[in-house]
């Protein structure tokens, strides 16, 4: 397991908000299929949904997205899992390879997802219904492309 890189102070601050147990960062030239296991109050399941759905499409819309999904599991109601796949890697997700005035310069399609206003939004809203006893897990996989 290789340490990711220290992510802007932005980042940081909404990543403490719901504490992350386990992160694994991607190290592979193809992109990456992140997972990430949440843990939410059972019954604020709808409410999840409504805070995510916009997230969801903002991420899809992204040209170096390939997939966004949220699931729930079966038998245990309050672990969500969203998976989604990128072009890019975990220092492009997370914004490490640009500086704060050079991601407001850019056009939103091409920013980083997680320090943008409207994803450290999105974890604020989820640390409101969040089971913070059991925290999250979020790992960065090395997408093996397959055409």
């Amino acid at each position: 397991m290789t340490t990711p890189p220290p992510p802007p102070a932005s980042v940081q601050t909404h990543r403490d908000l719901v504490p992350i147990n386990t992160f694994t960062s991607s190290t592979g030239q193809h992109g990456s299929l992140m997972v990430t296991d949440i843990y939410i109050l059972p019954d604020k399941l709808d409410e999840y949904v409504r805070l995510v759905a916009p997230v969801v499409r903002t991420m899809r819309d992204m040209p170096e997205c390939l997939f966004c999904e949220i699931s729930q599991d079966p038998t245990d109601a309050a672990h969500i899992r969203i998976q989604h796949s990128w072009t890019e890697g975990t220092d492009w997700f997370v914004g490490a390879n640009c500086c704060a005035r050079e991601l407001s310069s850019l056009d939103i399609r091409k920013q980083a997802c997680e320090s943008q206003q409207w994803f450290a939004d999105y974890v604020k809203g989820l640390a409101g219904i969040a089971d913070m006893s059991r925290g999250r897990n979020v790992a960065h996989f090395n997408r093996i492309p397959i055409d």
